[in-house]
C-alpha cells in the first residue's frame, strides 16, 4: 500500500499524521511510503483490496506494530514505537472488525477469558489470573469516575465507583466515604469499608449528590436534588401529530408512541428526600393546563408515573464542567438542571480533551467552568421545566 504526500499544512488542526511509512516482512514491503493527514472532524477512509495494507496500516498507527521506518504523529507528538496503551492513555484508541465478547458474563469474567486466551491456557488457577489482571494497572493511572445512584430514595447516598481491581465492584457499587487530601491534591478516594483507592485524576459525575461529593474535596457547589414526576397518559380522541408543548406556567406535554407524557416544574415546598410520584401535581396542576391547552384532553386515562432528580445549578440552572477550584486534580460536571441527555455527549468530549490533554481541543466548554460563580457572572437559563 502506497500513499502520495498530502497537500501542503492546513490551517485546520491536525490531530493524526503519518510519515513516509514502511512496514517490511523478511523481504515483503507491506506498506511502503504511507503519509497521511487527519483533521479535526475529518473521516478518512483506506480503501483497497485484500492484502493491500489496509490492516497493516492500522496496526502501525495503533501500536500493534513497529514500522520499519517512517513515523507516526499524534497532535504532532512521535508515538511511534509506542505501546497501544500508551498511546491509547494519549487519546488515540482502535475498535477491531470483530470483537469477542460475552455478553451473558461480567467484565472481570470476560477479562479472565482474554488473559487465558493470550497465555496460550484453556485453563488456569484463578489465582493466576486475577495476578495477570492485576498486572494491567498502569495501564489505567487510577482514573475514576464518581457517579451516582440514589439508594432507597436518597438522593445523597451514592455509589457506583467501578475500579479495575477488585472484581466485586463490577457487580456492586462502592460508597465513597471520603476524599483524601494532601494540599491542594486528591490522593485517593476513601471507600466505605476502609479501604483507600489511589486516582491521579477524579471527577465528580454524582448528579443529585454532585454537591455531596464535592464537598468532601472541600468545595461548595450550588447543586440540589429537585424532584421531578413525569405522568403517562392515553387519550381516545387526542391529537395524532404533535410537537413538545410546553405551557406558560412550565407544564409540558408530548408524544410518547402511542401514548402521551407529561410533567411540570417543582412546586415550593416539594419533598425531594424520596422518589414517591406527586400525583397531587397531576390532580391540581398538570391535567387541567392539559385540558385547558387541549380540550381533548379533558377526557384522558393515567396509565402510568414515575419519578427520579434532577441536578439542579441553583445558581444559573447551566452545567459546571471542568477543573474545580483549589483541587488540581479534581474535576466537576455537574448541575446539568434537566440538560443532562442533551449536553451530554459534548461534555464528554469536552471533559475527554480536558482529561487527556488539560486543555479543550475541539469544544470549547470554558464558558460553563466554575470560574463564572466565583465571578458572580451567571449565564441565566429562562426557561426551566
Amino acid at each position: 500500500m502506497k500513499s502520495e504526500n498530502c497537500a501542503a499544512e492546513s490551517r485546520v488542526y491536525t490531530i493524526l499524521e503519518t510519515q513516509t511509512l514502511v512496514k517490511e516482512f523478511k523481504g515483503f514491503v507491506a506498506v511502503d511510503g504511507v503519509s497521511l493527514r487527519v483533521r479535526c472532524g475529518e473521516i478518512h477512509a483506506l480503501i483497497g483490496p485484500n492484502g493491500a495494507g489496509k490492516s497493516t496500516t492500522f496496526n502501525l498507527i495503533s501500536g500493534y506494530m513497529a514500522p520499519s521506518s517512517g513515523s507516526v504523529l499524534l497532535r504532532g507528538q512521535p508515538i511511534s514505537g509506542l505501546p497501544p496503551y500508551q498511546i491509547n492513555r494519549r487519546g488515540l484508541s482502535r475498535s477491531f472488525q470483530v470483537t469477542n465478547v460475552f455478553a451473558n458474563m461480567s467484565v472481570w469474567e470476560n477479562l479472565r477469558c482474554a488473559v487465558l486466551w493470550s497465555s496460550g491456557q484453556r485453563y488456569a488457577i484463578d489465582s493466576h489470573i486475577t495476578r495477570a489482571i492485576r498486572d494491567l494497572a498502569p495501564l489505567f493511572e487510577h482514573r475514576l469516575f464518581l457517579s451516582a445512584t440514589p439508594h432507597n430514595g436518597h438522593p445523597n447516598s451514592f455509589a457506583t465507583l467501578l475500579e479495575i481491581l477488585d472484581p466485586q465492584r463490577f457487580t456492586r457499587g462502592i460508597d465513597v466515604e471520603a476524599v483524601r487530601l494532601t494540599g491542594d491534591h486528591v490522593d485517593a478516594l476513601v471507600l466505605e469499608n476502609g479501604e483507600e483507592v489511589l486516582c491521579g485524576k477524579a471527577v465528580n459525575a454524582a448528579g443529585p449528590a454532585a454537591a455531596h461529593v464535592a464537598r468532601m474535596a472541600g468545595i461548595e457547589l450550588p447543586v440540589k436534588a429537585e424532584k421531578r414526576s413525569i405522568f403517562v397518559f392515553d387519550c381516545k380522541d387526542g391529537p395524532a401529530d404533535m410537537p413538545l408543548i410546553i405551557d406558560p406556567n412550565g407544564v409540558y406535554f408530548r408524544p410518547e408512541g402511542k401514548t402521551f407524557i407529561a410533567g411540570a416544574p417543582a412546586t415550593a415546598g416539594i419533598d425531594s428526600t424520596t422518589l414517591d410520584v406527586d400525583y397531587g401535581l397531576f390532580d391540581e396542576i398538570v391535567w387541567p393546563t392539559l385540558a385547558n391547552r387541549v380540550p381533548a384532553f379533558e377526557a384522558i386515562k393515567l396509565q402510568g408515573a414515575w419519578a427520579g432528580y434532577y441536578e439542579m445549578n441553583l445558581f444559573d440552572h447551566n452545567a459546571i464542567v471542568g477543573k474545580a477550584p483549589n483541587v488540581e486534580n479534581f474535576y466537576l460536571a455537574n448541575g446539568f438542571s434537566g440538560h443532562g441527555m442533551q449536553q451530554s455527549p459534548a461534555v464528554g468530549r469536552g471533559m475527554a480533551e480536558l482529561l487527556l490533554v488539560g486543555s479543550y481541543e475541539e469544544l470549547d466548554l470554558s464558558p460553563l467552568g466554575y470560574d463564572r460563580i466565583l465571578a458572580n457572572e451567571p449565564i441565566v437559563e429562562l426557561n426551566v421545566i
